[in-house]
């Protein structure tokens, strides 16, 4: 029992050293403290105690206790091995040995040898079982004094370290008390962000002690970021750079000589081959920087085995765990979930972080305390993310061939391209979709998440470098041979910049149009697919495909492409602030740049009438509507698969249905259906 208990006090101290390759623990069950090893290691010392108190007490009784050490000593008479001719003493009971005397067979009388014979066989019980608990205390004692001086533990390195969300709170303690994540499978309404939490990891972890100075959602907001910029790059935003934020550079490029296989392959972005979204510029570069030990690992995203669009965030440490990160993954990503497993890679000091505006502000607030020697940052641009299934929402009306989807993006031809997997039914694997073709109405909510409506980092300010799409213009070639734009924005950006330049196509780059009179148009469109009041289906298909050609000739190009994709950006998400925080909120959590912007378009009220509430024509209430009476049934009712209106259509408040007309639209009307797997619960209005 006292080797079985060091053995497993010794199991525990490595678990909680990190010593053995375990996997890791789910949230709540935490590895065994030293306190844990400390009292498994006073519970090896009690059978100790009792040993010993059992065999100098009553050599009768330890003899009986442990008749295999007494028959094991050498000093003992033959008899002792032959129970045969064992000789009861004058107590005896049938079947039971009384003393050492009474074992061998010898004298039962004062000054005899009996103490002396009993003396060696307490030590020979007695010592192997003191060894083993005493060893068990020392090695207790040593490790867990180790462990609060250096106050770092050690670890078998896993080479990658893989962070499914699920096991993305674990983290070794350093130092206490130490705060606990949020625990998996939590609603979304219980973080501290509640509707408006963009799931970026960090809350999953101890860092959540952090959550209200780092939290891109939380009192200061968005607004945040300003002051952030000119502790990251040395300067704030000059009044030209607006749009762009804090850049050395901004350029066009494209990666003419990939490092990698880029042949298309059946399992999308599985692989450690295979084509990028685009042409891998951001993928190349983090492979340069880990080659050329720039950094010693890099935080990215891979694909969950199961779904290619659901992200599985990693510490990748080698250039396949790179390249099976490549391609977009558009639905919230906890990459800040593998930032706790820092402490228990001691040899990472230097790191490489890939990710979007709001997780690159939550990784500047907490910067100081990953204990990082460098920290590099590329970021990428991000507009309209969302959850899972409002990605699927958005592909099932928006392609032919969903399930075969790898990719796709909103281009300047005001056209949404979308990339298949080799061997689909679409020609080519390539498919592309005019705007104007897709259902507003039905998909003005479900797809795109609250927090990314009150986004105001698309450009992502804070990162070193940023790879984008938004100020090209349309090339007339696939995603996978199109050039990206590029924003170096400091010293650490263009030290990446330089490391791939020699295997890039460099371009300058495009500017040209007047977005100013089509950014209030799209915001109206907008807003009226918001409350249900849009077109309830797309113009004919011959329509759809002429709006995008007469607008590449009369609409902006290039940089002020990019600029009008802002501006609208940065107006329909203040509007929706407004609505759902509350006026003074918003204004705190909106940054003064785009407060500049919001009133350049506001100077003759044109916003301020857009906050009055509206009519809502959709079947649940939204953020700025006025709110459906109790027990109201009605409104516009979708199919999953078209978007196509099948309910509703006819709004009239219930005090105003009489007669024949009520029982009327009561068969025509149908009640609101419950969440599907595809849609997002109803909004709650204000």
């Amino acid at each position: 029992a006292s080797f079985a208990s060091f053995v497993f006090s010794i199991f525990c101290m490595a678990s909680q050293e990190r010593l053995l390759p375990l996997q890791p623990l789910p949230q709540g069950h935490a590895p065994y403290s030293p306190a844990t090893c400390g009292a498994l290691a006073l519970v090896t010392l009690s059978f100790c105690c009792t040993a010993l108190y059992l065999g100098s007490s009553s050599p009768a009784s330890f003899a009986y206790v442990q008749p295999t050490v007494t028959a094991s000593a050498s000093m003992l008479t033959p008899a002792v091995r032959n129970p045969v001719h064992l000789r009861a003493g004058p107590h005896a009971q049938p079947g039971r040995p009384q003393s050492i005397a009474a074992l061998g067979g010898l004298p039962e009388t004062p000054g005899a040898s009996t103490p002396r014979v009993v003396s060696d066989a307490v030590g020979l019980g007695a010592i192997p079982t003191a060894l083993w608990a005493f060893a068990g205390v020392f090695t207790v004692a040593v490790v867990a004094v180790w462990q609060r001086w250096s106050r770092r533990p050690s670890m078998m390195l896993l080479d990658p370290i893989d962070v499914a969300p699920q096991w993305a709170t674990m983290a070794v303690e350093t130092e206490p008390p130490r705060s606990q994540g949020i625990k998996p499978g939590t609603p979304r309404e219980r973080y501290p962000a509640k509707e408006l939490c963009s799931r970026c990891g960090l809350c999953d972890t101890y860092l959540i002690a952090h959550v209200k100075e780092s939290c891109a959602f939380i009192g200061d907001g968005m607004s945040k970021c300003e002051s952030l910029e000119e502790q990251v790059h040395g300067r704030g935003r000059r009044e030209d750079e607006a749009y762009t934020g804090v850049a050395e550079e901004v350029l066009y490029a494209r990666n003419a000589k990939p490092s990698w296989d880029i042949t298309p392959q059946p399992d999308g972005y599985a692989s450690a081959k295979g084509t990028p979204q685009w042409t891998g510029i951001v993928t190349q570069m983090a492979i340069q920087m880990l080659e050329t030990g720039a950094v010693d690992a890099v935080v990215c995203v891979q694909s969950d085995p199961e779904d290619r669009f659901t992200p599985k965030p990693v510490v990748a440490r080698t250039v396949e765990d790179i390249i099976a990160s490549k391609g977009v993954k558009p639905s919230y990503s906890p990459n800040l979930s593998v930032l706790a497993h820092l402490e228990a890679l001691p040899d990472v000091k230097k790191l490489l972080f890939i990710g979007v505006g709001c997780q690159v502000q939550a990784v500047r607030s907490i910067e100081k305390y990953l204990g990082l020697e460098e920290l590099y940052i590329i970021g990428t641009n991000c507009a309209d993310n969302g959850p899972r299934d409002g990605l699927q929402k958005f592909l099932d009306v928006a392609s032919k061939s969903p399930d075969t989807v790898i990719g796709y993006e909103f281009m300047q031809d005001y056209c949404v391209h979308i990339k298949h997997l080799p061997g689909s039914p679409i020609e080519n694997d390539y498919e592309i979709i005019p705007y104007f073709s897709l259902p507003s109405n039905y998909l003005a909510h479900g797809v795109i998440g609250e927090p990314c409506r009150s986004c105001f980092d698309y450009t992502n300010g804070l990162a070193d470098i940023v790879v984008g799409y938004m100020g090209v213009p349309y090339f007339q070639t696939p995603m996978t041979k199109h050039p990206q734009y590029v924003t170096v924005r400091n010293a650490r950006g263009r030290q990446m910049f330089d490391l791939i330049r020699d295997r890039l196509e460099v371009m300058p780059t495009v500017d040209s149009g007047n977005r100013k009179p089509f950014v209030l148009q799209t915001l109206e469109a907008d807003d009226a697919a918001f409350f249900g009041k849009g077109p309830p289906t797309g113009p004919p298909p011959f329509v759809a495909n002429l709006l995008p050609t007469i607008l590449q000739w009369i609409g902006p190009k290039g940089l002020e492409f990019g600029r009008y994709s802002l501006d609208y950006h940065y107006l329909r998400n203040w509007l929706y602030c407004v609505r759902n925080m509350g006026r003074e909120q918003a204004e705190r959590h909106t940054p003064d740049f785009v407060k500049r912007i919001v009133a350049s378009y506001n100077t003759n009220g044109e916003l301020d009438r857009m906050l009055q509430p509206q009519e809502n024509v959709h079947a649940f209430d939204v953020p700025g509507a006025v709110p459906h009476p109790p027990g109201w049934t009605g409104g516009l009712q979708y199919d999953e698969k078209t978007g196509a209106v099948i309910g509703g259509g006819k709004y009239m408040a219930s005090r105003e249905r009489q007669g024949a007309e009520a029982a009327e639209d009561s068969a025509y009307c149908v009640r609101c259906l419950p969440a599907t797997p595809h849609q997002q619960p109803p909004l709650f209005a204000i």
